[in-house]
């Protein structure tokens, strides 16, 4: 007994002296946290600080912190964190939060705030606050507060905190808040799942002014809010899943920065997109969108706009308060308009799903693509200066000047009318033309084209192709083309591997003003096609046509110019392959031994050089002479007898018999007899063998 006493003061002197020392433990009865776990912790000011993984057991009614440095894990269990006046989560580590439960805040601050890392799996996320007014704090706060001014620095971030606050959401549900998530300066989010709810006085599920927000699932109830301000110049939106309702951006004269530049993705997901009612825009150049509709509102601070790509359920519209150009390609859209100012360049674009085409004192030209719908209007009213110039494309709907000006240049029209004889007559007047409205068929249905039949007797290409039709012109609706494709790599490939020489396929064809190919036969045709580079320079060319089953069946001669154009002439125009080769080079003669001096003219004017034996047949072996310097006698070698026994050198391999060892044997041996030849050849010159 006296020995468990002594223990029982001893530790009660200990736990005495570490209380001073540390912040109290919570003094509630039950644990924090789930035994196993590490425990909570409390500090003087009030804050409650999580030292590690926690599962929670019990309700918890404070603010919870996880300090700097500290790496954590909090199951909810089915708890409820509750803050009725300060924030009720706070994150300055990196914490995963996992479990069912709830998060509760108060009305005057967020409920959660992340300032490091912070990854959301679960759990219910609401505020005691109804939000009924544009007042009010957001639900989950993400990075650090700015103030509004445009140049202003981030408040000052914790002590350990990362460059940039990242909230990953993959599950949860967030309820309340003016906003669900406010994605402030310095942050960076990330939804891949959740629920967003769309409450009474809610203004968006996210308010974006951070450095980027991506999106790739979830139910966003309510809009996403994107913010132009702050002191992140490059922001970026990617949207590539999930369900939101609206993408709106904000852009007002007060806090606009000339250098803040967004880079807009939208590939995915199910979007009603207002995108973007913007007074400054500029970098937006082949973006994706799809869904929704997009509202420009330009400025003379920004003169041009390009956006391509773009796939929309809704319109495209054009808001010009000032005099900005704006193209708009390579496009879907259901209609597109342009009112007020400025001017709408539209090219490549479908836009046959939805109502109007519309200029409304601004300016449209249509260059291509298929424009309106059957039965609506293409339109322009105010005042007599809406202006819609069309110049080329398949137009379906209605011509119909309402106070305004359409011109024609050019197109093909599904409706006939007086509006469309008054816009190519308006149209040919300013351009000087003489087109007319002809009659054609076009997949069964009747269109007029605008334009004129041309009878051609020469085609230039851009590249400097060119074809002559020598004997019969060719008649097209308008300008004929040319066209000259090269065959890719991968189809080209296997006809080099059975045509000998072959440089390089061209897919040559005519085509007119429908995009159609004009058939040329039965014609004398001139073909003149500008070599490129690596076929330039050859000695010999000809010209190759290869049939539909891709084999050679005729081969042209042709001849390159001087201005390195290759000339032919064929009678129908196909797939025609460039064969260019050069001469082979001549072999150069064999030189004189240089070592050998010139035998001294003899005195004796019978003496002549020896006269070899002519061979009687081809069985016969050639007799070689070879001079030995010990003797003046002739020893014939033929190549029936065996090698010699020399000695083994590194060069020889004897029990392999190496025919390259014996080889630099012999040439070895055979430099040294050639010395004692010439020393022989010049003691004897005058002498018979």
């Amino acid at each position: 007994m006296k020995k468990s006493a002594f223990i029982i003061g001893f530790t009660g002197t200990l736990l005495t002296g570490l209380i001073v020392k540390m912040p109290t433990i919570n003094a509630e009865d039950a644990p924090l946290c789930v035994e196993g776990n590490n425990i909570a912790i409390t500090a003087s000011s009030g804050e409650t600080y999580l030292t590690g993984n926690c599962t929670l057991n019990k309700d918890f009614n404070g603010n919870l912190v996880v300090g700097d440095n500290i790496t954590a894990t909090l199951n909810l269990n089915g708890k409820t964190i509750t803050n009725n006046s300060g924030i009720a989560l706070r994150n300055l580590g990196n914490l995963t939060i996992v479990g069912d439960g709830n998060v509760i805040g108060g009305s005057t601050n967020y409920t959660v705030q992340n300032q490091n890392t912070l990854r959301i799996e679960g759990g219910s996320y609401s505020t005691t606050a109804e939000i009924k007014t544009s007042s009010g704090p957001s639900l989950i706060a993400n990075g650090w507060n700015l103030t509004s001014a445009i140049g202003a620095t981030p408040a000052e971030k914790p002590a350990g905190s990362a460059s940039y606050a990242t909230l990953e959401i993959a599950g949860g549900e967030f309820n309340g808040g003016l906003n669900n998530i406010k994605n402030d300066e310095n942050g960076i989010l990330r939804i891949s799942g959740g629920t967003f709810e769309d409450l009474v006085g809610q203004k968006n599920s996210v308010l974006h002014g951070g450095k980027s927000l991506e999106i790739s699932g979830g139910d966003l109830k309510s809009r996403v809010y994107v913010q132009s301000m702050g002191v992140d110049k490059e922001k970026s939106l990617y949207v590539s899943g999930g369900n939101t309702s609206s993408i709106a951006f904000e852009y007002t004269a007060k806090n606009i920065d000339p250098e803040v530049y967004h880079d807009v993705r939208l590939t995915g997901g199910s979007l009603s997109v207002n995108l973007p009612s913007a007074v400054h825009y500029s970098n937006i150049e082949a973006h994706d969108f799809s869904g929704g509709s997009f509202t420009y509102a330009g400025s003379n601070d920004v003169p041009t706009l390009t956006v391509e790509n773009i796939h929309l359920t809704g319109g495209f519209n054009v808001n010009n308060g000032d005099l900005t150009e704006v193209t708009l390609k390579n496009s879907t859209v259901s209609q597109f308009s342009c009112i007020n100012k400025g001017s709408l360049d539209v090219i490549d674009v479908d836009a046959t799903s939805g109502g109007y085409i519309k200029a409304s004192n601004g300016v449209i030209n249509i260059y291509d693509g298929q424009i309106g719908k059957s039965g609506k209007m293409i339109t322009t009213t105010k005042n007599n200066h809406g202006t819609i110039n069309i110049y080329d494309g398949f137009i379906y709907g209605t011509l119909t000047p309402t106070n305004g000006t359409i011109n024609v240049f050019g197109g093909k029209f599904l409706e006939n009318s007086e509006a469309l004889a008054t816009a190519v007559e308006n149209g040919n007047a300013i351009a000087g033309t003489e087109n007319k409205i002809i009659e054609i068929e076009i997949g069964g249905e009747t269109w007029y084209y605008v334009g004129t039949r041309e009878e051609n007797k020469s085609i230039t290409h851009e590249a400097g192709h060119q074809i002559d039709f020598e004997e019969t012109p060719i008649e097209t609706l308008g300008a004929a083309k040319l066209i000259v494709i090269p065959l890719t790599e991968e189809d080209l490939a296997p006809l080099q591997a059975s045509i000998e020489n072959l440089k390089t396929v061209y897919d040559i064809a005519v085509i007119n003003d429908l995009g159609e190919v004009v058939p040329v036969s039965d014609n004398k045709l001139h073909i003149k096609l500008a070599l490129a580079e690596e076929h330039q320079g050859f000695d010999h060319y000809s010209v190759v046509f290869i049939d539909a089953e891709g084999n050679p069946a005729e081969t042209y001669t042709a001849e390159a110019d001087e201005d390195n154009n290759l000339n032919f002439e064929v009678s129908h125009l196909s797939l025609y392959g460039i064969i260019a080769y050069n001469d082979p080079e001549e072999e150069p003669e064999e030189p004189t031994n240089p070592t050998e001096e010139p035998a001294e003219p003899s005195d004796n004017p019978t003496d002549k050089p020896e006269e070899k034996p002519e061979k009687t047949s081809d069985s016969e072996e050639e007799t070689i002479v070879v001079i030995v310097d010990t003797e003046d006698t002739a020893v014939p070698n033929t190549a029936e007898k065996s090698a010699p026994t020399v000695p083994n050198t590194d060069g020889y391999n004897a029990d392999t018999g190496s025919r390259t060892s014996t080889l630099l044997w012999a040439l070895g041996f055979t430099a040294i007899t050639i010395a004692g030849i010439l020393a022989i050849i010049r003691k004897n010159i005058g002498k018979t063998c």
